[in-house]
């Protein structure tokens, strides 16, 4: 689906990474309250998160809903 021309494209996960310095799966960990990731990048990521105002999208979010099991 694209985006409608004249609403400004929503910061991504990719987008805080990438401003804060590290993975996005980094700035999963810290948006889910993981406590394992380093202060010092959490606080780049929480940093990122306000300049860009980045939100987390519920659907986004949601995870994969196909019904088949993991290992």
């Amino acid at each position: 689906m694209a985006h409608r021309q004249d609403q400004p494209r929503r910061p991504s996960i990719h987008d805080v990474a990438s401003r804060a310095g590290v993975s996005a799966a980094t700035v999963s960990k810290v948006m889910a309250g993981v406590t394992t990731v380093k202060p010092e990048n959490a606080q780049r990521v929480l940093d990122a998160v306000e300049q860009l105002g980045f939100r987390l999208d519920p659907l986004a979010s949601e995870g994969d809903r196909s019904g088949s099991a993991r290992l």
